[in-house]
């Protein structure tokens, strides 16, 4: 049997249904297969997007990139293969650890809604939430589609059952806890989102396809208290610029142990870190 790793974006759970990747038909977690590992980017859109871009979306697009994470998995899995050595464990959002948030399916719409209650999302002043995600039906294209002959074409999604999917639960700043936290998502300095909404004169509060959201916090306490936000502000976090980075390295050591981070990657983030403008 072959090794492999199935790695997504938090954009493949709320757009794509990913969670079908790892449950049952209704939704309950199933075991690993002995051969593959199942992989969340937390909090990462489809690709990495143009933080300084809104394009058709309501907010900035989500800047956090997979390849440092990627470039480790690779390496791990060639471990699996040619040494057998133990790849890292699974780490997704999960109904059995309180991790994951059910979708509510909209009768005869290929469409539902998280509640932003249940997922926890913050109430973030000019931040649009509607709950949008994708579902899943199990449709009918007629008798011989085993045979791969289509006789119900386009299928209708009247009285047939939904695929149970879901996406995982956030923090008090609106980021996925479930999932590989890569620096952006463990050391914040903004809410980033696996979804996004359209904005005016694109069909607006429609789903924004592949992006995502980078909403980033205030600097101060002041501003955050001026705003009305409920994010705790950059300062309150970190206190000095040298705090923010020394959290950095404490992220990206930890990740390098857990075989999540390759050692030059992670030299890369502490180096961004201290060349930032954060709290300077």
């Amino acid at each position: 049997m072959p090794k492999v790793f199935e790695v997504n974006s938090a954009n493949e759970y709320w757009v794509k249904a990913a969670s079908l990747l790892h449950t049952d038909p209704k939704g309950n977690d199933l075991p690993d297969p002995e051969h593959v590992r199942f992989f969340l980017v937390s909090g990462a859109q489809h690709g990495t997007g143009n933080s300084t871009s809104r394009g058709m979306c309501q907010q900035f697009q989500n800047p956090t990139n997979a390849d440092p994470l990627l470039r480790a998995l690779f390496l791990a899995l060639d471990d699996w293969v040619t040494k057998g050595i133990e790849p890292p464990k699974s780490a997704i959002p999960k109904r059995s650890d309180g991790t994951a948030v059910v979708a509510i399916p909209q009768v005869g719409s290929q469409t539902g809604v998280v509640s932003q209650t249940a997922l926890g999302w913050p109430s973030i002043p000019g931040v649009t939430y509607t709950g949008l995600i994708t579902t899943r039906y199990q449709l009918d294209f007629g008798t011989s589609y085993s045979q791969g002959i289509l006789t119900n074409y386009p299928p209708t999604l009247s009285d047939r059952p939904v695929y149970v999917n879901f996406v995982s639960k956030v923090d008090l700043d609106g980021n996925e806890v479930a999932g590989i936290r890569l620096p952006p998502v463990a050391v914040p300095i903004a809410t980033t989102t696996g979804w996004a909404l359209r904005s005016a004169g694109y069909g607006e509060n429609e789903g924004c396809e592949g992006s995502g959201q980078s909403i980033p916090f205030k600097a101060t306490k002041a501003e955050r208290i001026a705003a009305n936000d409920p994010r705790l502000s950059v300062e309150e976090r970190y206190q000095t610029h040298d705090g923010y980075v020394t959290a950095v390295k404490n992220s990206v050591n930890e990740l390098v142990k857990q075989r999540l981070l390759l050692p030059d990657d992670a030299q890369d983030y502490i180096k961004n870190a201290e060349a930032s403008n954060v709290l300077k």
